[in-house]
């Protein structure tokens, strides 16, 4: 009975290794890597490198459009506060309509009178003249008696009139102003240097995020092949199995036990098809597409291992990250502020120019004038209680506080470096040793499916090599994907990510 037990099993056990050789073709003979294309479930697809994800992303974010908007508004208030080392002209036009004009009357009286004297061609005065002393003759109060005296009446008069028309064309140009127009000036080229490094800070932030979005989905692909492999694999061992239990050849123990396998591999497959839609939804948000999106990533999740330099790395490789320089641009900015702070208790010295024209009726008479006026004028606070003082105290302990700010975020950037390189030195590790896992891996499998072929294993130790073929697989494939994360975060806390996408 032994030998035809044995005659009748190996045919079968030769057409289970044709299955699974067949199965197993696509899988590379050195590492077991799966080389199929994935198809789309959709006609309706968006083929993507990564380049192209990262340019919707920019063209799609709103944290760029706004990062835009506020350079943009920097470079204006730059160009505004040039305009203050100008001159400003300036019109103005009023017109004045009273209810009333203001009216005095002048009052009137006796006037004295003059004569003409023809020897000098001069006026002298018409005193009357004692005859006895031949001397002027004075009042009580010592004032000359005249021979003749004019009446001149009261009159009424108009000193404001009812309604009158001003314009003015003016000139003004400050002079000295205690540095305040160039310290607000060079705040202002700050603020637009940290604008556009606020932009690049944005757009570096946006691109990194993208990439791990877009890198994510690759590794669930792969992740979705290698289930979708492992699951064929498992469901023609289980309908080998299912042939041979209906011919009575196994007992239903190893049914059941090829039925559990191909449960849980089914499972398995079933995650991954959820991850994978989840996490290309989420790339699709993240470059501006609709959720609904179906992409096809044509790059691929290369291993870095060979390609990685950590000698090009350093911790003083802050000093180039956008976060930092705006930083100190920060304290750059609280130190103009003192200058511009203490300008308050500085001279203030501009000239002032203007051409004028009046237009009113005065006394029933029309009057039309015009004048010109220039003016220098000069400044300078004597007594405001310290206000000035304090003001300028308070400037130098934000600008303490900016370079105190300035020097522990440095510490912190360094230590944030130090770290990210160690993070790479485990990862490149860690995928030296998925690697070798998945090698060994396949030469189990291998060495299990040629062993079951002749009876010399049992079904339960090929299942368990497959299912450590397909975690070794698994493993390699989230290594690779932790390793190109970890680099390009290292590349960002050094700054310089952004240079090497763009």
């Amino acid at each position: 009975m032994s030998k035809i037990k044995i005659n009748i099993k190996v045919p079968l056990i030769y057409f289970i290794l044709l299955s699974i050789i067949s199965l197993m073709a696509s899988v590379s003979p050195t590492n077991g890597q799966i080389t199929d294309i994935v198809t789309s479930k959709s006609s309706q697809t968006t083929l993507l490198t990564l380049q192209q994800a990262q340019n919707l992303a920019l063209e799609n974010n709103k944290l760029i459009k706004k990062g835009n908007q506020g350079a943009e508004s920097s470079l204006n208030k730059k160009k505004a506060m040039f305009t203050n080392y100008l001159p400003k002209f300036e019109l103005s036009a009023n017109y004045l309509l009273r209810s009333e004009s203001t009216q005095m009357t002048l009052e009137g009286g006796y006037l004295p009178t003059y004569n003409f004297n023809p020897n000098n061609n001069e006026l002298e005065p018409n005193l009357y003249i004692n005859p006895l002393t031949n001397q002027p003759v004075y009042d009580q109060d010592g004032n000359p008696i005249f021979n003749q005296y004019a009446l001149f009446p009261d009159k009424d008069l108009e000193i404001l009139p009812k309604a009158g028309f001003s314009s003015a064309i003016s000139l003004k140009q400050p002079i000295f102003t205690g540095g305040k127009i160039t310290s607000a000036y060079r705040i202002a080229t700050l603020g637009e240097d940290a604008s556009q490094l606020n932009l690049k800070l944005s757009q570096e932030n946006v691109l990194f995020s993208t990439e791990k979005a877009y890198w994510k989905v690759l590794s669930l692909v792969q992740k979705k092949k290698l289930t979708e492999k492992y699951l064929v694999l498992v469901e023609n061992i289980l309908q080998k199995v299912q042939d041979s239990f209906d011919v009575g050849m196994i007992n239903k123990n190893q049914l059941l036990q090829a039925k559990v396998k191909y449960n849980e591999v089914a499972l398995l497959d079933q995650e991954a098809e959820n991850g994978l839609d989840l996490a290309t939804m989420a790339l699709a948000q993240e470059i501006g597409l609709p959720l609904s999106s179906q992409l096809i990533l044509t790059d691929s999740l290369n291993n870095l291992t060979s390609m990685i330099n950590l000698n090009n790395f350093s911790i003083a490789d802050y000093s180039n990250r956008y976060d930092y320089q705006i930083l100190k641009i920060k304290q750059k900015v609280a130190d103009l502020n003192i200058n511009l702070e203490r300008s308050a208790f500085l001279p203030q010295i501009g000239i002032l120019a203007s051409y004028n024209y009046l237009s009113y009726q005065l006394n029933e008479e029309n009057h039309d004038d015009f004048s010109t006026n220039a003016m220098a004028q000069f400044s300078l606070p004597i007594f405001q209680w310290g206000e000035s003082i304090y003001k300028v105290k308070e400037a130098k302990a934000k600008y303490k506080a900016e370079t105190f700010n300035l020097e522990n975020t440095s510490q912190q950037m360094a230590l944030q470096i130090k770290q990210s390189i160690s993070e790479v030195e485990n990862k490149l590790a860690k995928v030296t040793l998925a690697q070798s896992s998945l090698d060994q891996a396949h030469e189990y499998l291998k060495l299990e499916t040629d062993s079951y072929e002749v009876g010399m294993t049992t079904l339960t130790d090929l299942l368990n090599a497959q299912t450590q073929w397909q975690k070794a697989y698994s493993n390699f494939i989230d290594a690779q994907f932790e390793l190109t994360i970890a680099y390009k975060q290292l590349e960002k806390n050094c700054g310089k990510y952004l240079t090497q996408i763009m």
